[in-house]
């Protein structure tokens, strides 16, 4: 689509979301962003194209004004090489003094790189007006399993087999607290004993 309508990726990103470090399978989630410039004529039917695609959800559309930025940039560049063709006139000139010569030709240079840095911000503003970005997301959604429809059997199966695992968690969970529970009971039977004896002792005398 890129080629057919005069365009081009200027960047893209891709990501996905890999549980646990499994292998991406199909049911992963994976996005990409992809930024690109396409000529300006062909926007809207571009973009049209790019809607067709998948399930269209969402769009945002910006229009920049750059009618006096260029109109500026480029009166600019025209005074800079209406002032080389004076200092061209003056080096040109055989009445023309060294020394004024070396001056001039020190500011030839000057001017030849100012006109050098507005025709590169212009060729820039060009290719802006050219071209318009787009920024497309684009995602990957998880594959839907559908449940399936399970038979009685199955279902008490799985009623069988969830009690046993809870019987076991359970049984875990008392043989845990029995041990937990030792010191306490030794602690416990120790005393008893102690008072015991003691109060043997006190019937005794």
């Amino acid at each position: 689509m890129l080629k057919e309508y005069n365009g081009y990726i200027a960047g893209r990103e891709s990501s996905a979301y890999v549980p646990q470090g499994k292998l991406l399978a199909k049911s992963e989630t994976r996005t990409i962003t992809l930024t690109v410039k396409i000529d300006a004529k062909n926007f809207d039917v571009f973009l049209g194209k790019v809607k067709e695609i998948g399930s269209y959800t969402s769009e945002q559309i910006h229009l920049e004004d750059v009618t006096f930025a260029y109109t500026d940039l480029n009166a600019r560049l025209n005074n800079q090489k209406k002032v080389e063709e004076r200092l061209l006139g003056y080096l040109n000139s055989q009445n023309a003094d060294y020394r004024l010569v070396i001056e001039i030709e020190r500011e030839l240079s000057q001017i030849r790189e100012k006109i050098e840095q507005l025709s590169a911000q212009l060729k820039v503003m060009e290719n802006q007006i050219a071209y318009s970005t787009l920024t497309i997301y684009l995602s990957v959604r998880p594959e839907w399993i559908p449940p399936e429809e399970r038979t009685f059997t199955q279902q008490l199966g799985d009623a069988v087999k969830d009690s046993i695992i809870s019987l076991v968690d359970a049984l875990k969970a008392f043989f845990i607290v029995g041990l937990a529970a030792i010191p306490w009971i030794i602690v416990l039977a120790a005393g008893i004993y102690i008072l015991v004896r003691i109060v043997r002792r006190l019937r005794k005398r």
